[in-house]
């Protein structure tokens, strides 16, 4: 399970992180994903890809602070930490 879930977690990455996760799943995994750059492929097939600002990024937060404090209800304190680790440590 813990391989799978690194597995998946360097796949779902791959194009967001530089070359962190592509690199895990060529050297730890010998996989090569056939789409590296996951945002230009869609560009490529018709859909626009936003970025948003730092600013955005922080309105959509405000907004959905309802969202995450009742999740955190359900889910508990302890779990949404870690899931909050683990995005941090995504660059």
């Amino acid at each position: 399970a813990e391989e799978a879930l690194a597995f998946q977690k360097a796949l779902s990455r791959v194009g967001l992180d530089g070359d962190r996760s592509l690199g895990i799943l060529r050297e730890r995994f010998h996989f090569r994903p056939a789409v590296t750059d996951p945002c230009a492929f869609l560009r490529e097939h018709g859909m626009n890809v936003t970025y948003l600002s730092a600013a955005q990024l922080d309105a959509f937060r405000k907004a959905t602070a309802h969202v995450v404090s009742r999740w955190q209800e359900v889910i508990g304190r302890d779990l949404y930490e870690e899931a909050e680790q683990d995005l941090a440590a995504a660059p």
